[in-house]
């Protein structure tokens, strides 16, 4: 099992390190210096296409019940591997553009996106079975949507103008990045429209481990008011 674990993650490191030399030899791509490691948020790729469209489901229709439909411009923050923002995209007439730091994720997401099968290896921290050590996914593609737009940028400094959107979205976002909840949603409301809104899902404890640390309901909607 452990010789079957390491060809495994050789294999993986391969398609990975192949995946990144066409983002690399690429002139049109920006370096953006980033504390995340390549890797962060890899699971991301599986939940997306494997086996959390359940979960990307009920976020999914979530939002679209707080969608008027009149919204032109929408904007997802942190999209990962873009499951979410595609299927906003699939089912609105809106432009949806995703937004991420990690090449990674977005490079698989463009994959899936061009009718290209991706094959990838995911790798399970706490197996509670020696046959689940490693995975071997092959990710069905999924026909490119006009109105889906993948932008790779750093979320400080968005290559936006100032009221673009008329709803911005942060899954899971808002909670993980380093900024201040308040000055996140400050800098977010620079590219509203005036009659814009803010989606935010996701936990309340904003990278704070100490529980008196964290923001109750109550706190966390002071800061969007």
């Amino acid at each position: 099992k452990i010789q079957q674990f390491v060809s495994d993650k050789s294999s993986h490191l391969k398609q990975m390190e192949k995946l990144l030399n066409e983002f690399k030899s690429s002139n049109e791509n920006p370096t953006i210096i980033d504390k995340q490691n390549i890797l962060s948020y890899q699971d991301l790729i599986f939940r997306d296409w494997v086996w959390g469209k359940q979960e990307i489901k009920e976020y999914n229709e979530y939002i679209h019940k707080n969608l008027t439909g009149s919204e032109k411009n929408i904007l997802v923050l942190g999209a990962g591997s873009c499951g979410l923002s595609y299927e906003i995209a699939k089912n609105s007439k809106a432009n949806v553009i995703a937004t991420d730091i990690n090449p990674y994720l977005f490079i698989t997401a463009k994959k899936i996106t061009s009718k290209k099968h991706l094959k990838l290896f995911e790798f399970v921290p706490h197996p509670n079975n020696i046959d689940k050590i490693s995975l071997k996914h092959k990710i069905k593609p999924v026909p490119e949507l006009p109105n889906h737009h993948m932008v790779f940028c750093d979320f400080n400094d968005m290559p936006f103008k100032d009221a673009s959107f008329d709803l911005i979205i942060g899954c899971w976002f808002f909670d993980i990045i380093d900024t201040k909840l308040e000055d996140s949603l400050l800098h977010v409301n620079n590219y509203l429209k005036d009659s814009g809104s803010t989606i935010y899902i996701g936990p309340r404890n904003f990278h704070k481990n100490q529980t008196i640390d964290q923001l109750s309901s109550k706190e966390i909607i002071d800061s969007f008011n």
